[in-house]
């Protein structure tokens, strides 16, 4: 496996990646190959903090799943019982549309003058984003009305994030903490920004093209606010952590049966993503060879992510990367075919 992500690292021109898994013997294995910052030989190892992108969908979808659980909303809630009217969004969206992005929602990262469809250099990197200066500034007409088609969007999980925090008069970051980070002694997963992370942990540069010059740049040397505060509950994380949260949340550690079959609830659009097939609350679910597995993946200005379960073996892997070649794809692949095939020798 060590072998698999040096070569593949090496094959996409990587610049870094970790990747942690457990078998379905509960046994950890972790392997990290390539740089934090080729500038300084700076190498990542097993304990380096990655971005987790839309990852965090899936701990917010988590959440919601919690409050319903406890009786504090239903799936079947609609947004204009829990928040004021906003501009461009149907008050009738269920809390379910938000989550598995039936909703039509307009995605504010797709807005023509959103950070994603601009030069980096081009904005103020200082500034502070709240989530209701984004549902603002960066929403455009619906795709379609409620339940009528399917678009991923990341304006549905901020409007959760605004919901759960009407609910329960606290934060987003103060929720996830407390409920599930603390408890399950997660002690490597921080909210950028919102929280100070300790100085023993080292986080990954992010290269990125950031004048778009076909050069990737070191984002780490840019000011952090703005991009910290774009994806409003940014999570750092390092892989150890990140397959431990996936392995709990399938062994029911996080949420009920009841709530994690609601979970795996899947809507398949036609056509899907690249990533999945279907879409379920917070989670994906994609197929390869006949091979169901769930996931999410994430990517965010250089930081690429993915983390997946694979029902039948019951095996878990979190693969973090530094920068936007492909390579956590191509190592994801390599790793699970080599796994299974290795599994399936054995048995």
């Amino acid at each position: 496996m060590q072998d698999i992500l040096d070569q593949e690292l090496r094959a996409c021109k990587g610049i870094g990646i970790s990747v942690a898994i457990i078998f379905p013997t509960q046994d950890l294995w972790v392997g990290t190959s390539g740089m934090s910052n080729p500038l300084n030989s700076e190498l990542v190892d097993r304990d380096t903090l990655f971005y987790i992108g839309s990852i965090n969908k899936n701990f917010i979808a988590a959440l919601v799943l919690k409050l319903i659980e406890d009786g504090r909303l239903s799936l079947e809630d609609k947004i204009q019982d829990w928040l004021p009217p906003i501009e461009y969004i149907n008050g009738e969206t269920t809390i379910r549309q938000l989550l598995n992005h039936t909703s039509g929602n307009f995605d504010y990262v797709e807005h023509p003058n959103s950070y994603d469809r601009n030069r980096l250099d081009s904005f103020d990197l200082t500034k502070v984003w709240t989530p209701d200066e984004i549902i603002t500034t960066f929403l455009k007409k619906p795709y379609f009305p409620p339940g009528q088609g399917w678009h991923y969007s990341s304006t549905n999980y901020l409007l959760l994030i605004m919901i759960v925090e009407s609910i329960t008069h606290s934060t987003i970051f103060h929720e996830i903490r407390h409920r599930f980070l603390n408890p399950l002694n997660l002690r490597s997963i921080f909210f950028d920004y919102h929280e100070t992370i300790p100085s023993e942990f080292q986080i990954a540069h992010n290269w990125f093209d950031f004048n778009q010059n076909g050069t990737l740049d070191d984002l780490m040397t840019k000011p952090r606010e703005a991009i910290a505060t774009w994806a409003y509950g940014e999570m750092y994380s390092n892989a150890t952590d990140l397959v431990k949260w996936f392995d709990y949340l399938f062994r029911g550690r996080v949420i009920s049966k009841r709530a994690l079959k609601e979970m795996l609830s899947f809507y398949y659009p036609t056509p899907g993503e690249d990533w999945m097939e279907g879409y379920g609350l917070g989670i994906g679910e994609g197929n390869i060879s006949g091979l169901k597995y769930w996931l999410h993946t994430g990517s965010i200005f250089g930081y690429t992510s993915a983390v997946v379960h694979i029902p039948s073996n019951n095996l878990n892997m979190a693969i973090l990367g530094n920068d936007n070649t492909g390579t956590v794809e191509s190592i994801g692949f390599s790793l699970v075919a080599t796994i299974l095939s290795q599994l399936q020798t054995n048995s």
